[in-house]
């Protein structure tokens, strides 16, 4: 029987009428219907409610055992901030990380960090709760006022997110899907209501093994000679509210006003938040080993080269991730990167799982059965293009148990493979069926499955970069003479005001003022060069 794999129709989507005039920005939202006030549809089988006991597996719970398989198909990186080499301004270098290398000094990927890129993925696809609300969205976010003045919104996004149902759980009785499967911990100051017991964190049903290297160490170590001159990441901008925030309906945002003290996360004026972010991989330059096009395998084979000048036949494509030019005075937030996990690169693990409903089984199992060029995010870097990989599951070897087929093994002294299961309907293929029938026809779940489709395979035709005004491809050189950097920010200001940068303190032209574009929708998410230009 061949692996099961859902179908995920035409895939990646094109990025039509761009014509070098659009790019993608690196980060979207995944928008999430509402709670429904903390309760999550009864009917889909995924409501808020506690976790089952640890220790003992009731009658209507599952366990499962899945080995898989993670492999790189952009480089990996996974630094050693314990090893990192401070930066020293006086000598005008920036800040060293290395990768995370055991004992054997080949680069390792710690069990959690794989945990963390799971949960994003499952709360996404389950509308669970957001398993950590940060304090920069729980306080209001400054925003710089054309005169340069930062002055703070009234409001702050976390408002946004308490009607829907999102905010992470408060006590045990809350927990949503990816609170029971992956772990939950209390947050914030929470009065006592008179409890009994009250717990701080409660352990997930799911646990992953170390994770084990199965591709040659001698190409791996090849990652590792490498230094980078990283591009500088950008910090979330969540006070930009046109990409953050809908208005109630879910729908973008209008034009509005210029941004004002009460016009950010106002609750009247925007009404929800955008939800999970996700990272689109950059398509054009996504190796992978069913791809039959050489062409494309050798511009990625290039562009992620970081010594090769060729990015293959007919492709001008600058490197996004490298800063674009070698300054006298190195930005403070710069970073080199002292070698990757190299694409192709293959681990193996095991995720054992104790404890879970069928919705709740079915809904991992179904991530991990997205098609080829699907990808996940893991590791640092993801705006730049870096983690994108592939997770599957070794389909042949996952064992999924009831609690009569552990009583049977634990009573027993032959092999597993001796003893037949109790119940032939809990094969994977259908569990991935029935999790995919549940998010296709189930009315608060409809859009969810696009949505993440979409950026687990990104878009064809466009680059993906942080906004900025000049052209894919070009190079920007600095003024004769003069100490110069990127100005990234130019984009933000000419969406805001309307004029170009360098036209002066001119009077406002209103401008777009435009909202980042859906996940999901039949044409793809791009976004202009040039914000102030007036479509017809």
């Amino acid at each position: 029987m061949s692996d099961p794999v859902i179908n995920a129709g035409e895939r990646p989507k094109q990025a039509r009428n761009s014509n070098g005039e659009y790019f993608l920005n690196p980060y979207n939202f995944i928008l999430p219907p509402d709670r429904k006030k903390g309760e999550n549809d009864k009917s889909s089988g995924l409501s808020d409610g506690p976790a089952p006991p640890r220790g003992t597996l009731a009658g209507e719970h599952l366990a499962a055992v899945i080995p898989i398989s993670i492999t790189a198909r952009t480089p990996i990186l996974v630094p050693d901030q314990n090893r990192a080499i401070p930066p020293n301004p006086e000598k005008n270098r920036p800040r060293v990380l290395r990768t995370h290398c055991g004992p054997d000094d080949l680069p390792m990927i710690n069990p959690s960090s794989v945990k963390g890129m799971l949960r994003s993925a499952y709360e996404a696809i389950t509308n669970s709760r957001y398993g950590v609300m940060s304090e920069s969205s729980k306080t209001a976010r400054e925003f710089r006022h054309p005169r340069g003045k930062k002055i703070p919104y009234r409001n702050s996004p976390a408002d946004l997110a308490e009607d829907s149902g999102h905010l992470p759980a408060r006590d045990e009785s809350e927990l949503s899907p990816a609170d029971r499967m992956f772990g939950w911990v209390r947050q914030g100051d929470v009065e006592d209501r008179g409890q009994t017991r009250r717990h701080e964190a409660l352990r997930g049903a799911l646990r992953i093994d170390p994770l084990k290297l199965v591709s040659d160490p001698v190409v791996v170590r090849s990652g590792l000679a490498v230094r980078i001159p990283l591009a500088t990441l950008a910090e979330p901008k969540s006070s930009q509210y046109r990409f953050y925030a809908t208005n109630s309906e879910g729908a973008l945002l209008s034009e509005g006003a210029q941004k004002s003290r009460e016009e950010g996360f106002n609750r009247q004026k925007q009404g929800r938040l955008r939800g999970w972010k996700v990272y689109l991989p950059p398509t054009e330059v996504l190796q992978a080993d069913h791809s039959n096009d050489a062409e494309q395998a050798s511009s990625a084979a290039g562009y992620w080269d970081p010594e090769s000048r060729e990015l293959g036949p007919g492709k001008q494509v600058a490197r996004e991730y490298r800063r674009r030019i070698e300054q006298k005075v190195r930005p403070a937030l710069d970073s080199d990167i002292e070698g990757f996990i190299p694409v192709g690169t293959r681990y193996t693990t095991t995720l054992r799982i104790q404890g879970v409903t069928v919705e709740e089984l079915s809904a991992l199992f179904w991530l991990l059965a997205l098609p080829e060029g699907a990808v996940l995010r893991l590791g640092l870097g993801k705006p730049l293009g870096f983690g994108a990989v592939e997770v599957k599951a070794v389909w042949d070897e996952v064992r999924i148990d009831e609690v009569i087929d552990l009583q049977l093994r634990y009573r027993s002294m032959v092999p597993d493979s001796a003893i037949e299961d109790s119940d032939e309907c809990w094969e994977a293929s259908n569990l991935i069926s029935h999790y995919d029938c549940l998010l296709s026809r189930c009315d608060h779940l409809k859009g969810l499955r696009d949505q993440f489709l979409d950026a687990a395979f990104g878009y064809a035709g466009a680059a993906v970069h942080y906004p900025r005004f000049d052209l894919p491809g070009e190079m920007v050189r600095p003024p004769e003479g003069k100490n110069w950097e990127p100005r990234l920010y130019e984009w933000w200001g000419a969406n805001e005001t309307g004029r170009k940068p360098g036209e002066g303190d001119q009077r406002d032209r209103t401008g777009q003022r435009k909202s980042l574009p859906f996940l999901g929708e039949e044409d793809a998410p791009v976004l202009p060069y040039d914000p102030t230009e007036i479509v017809q």
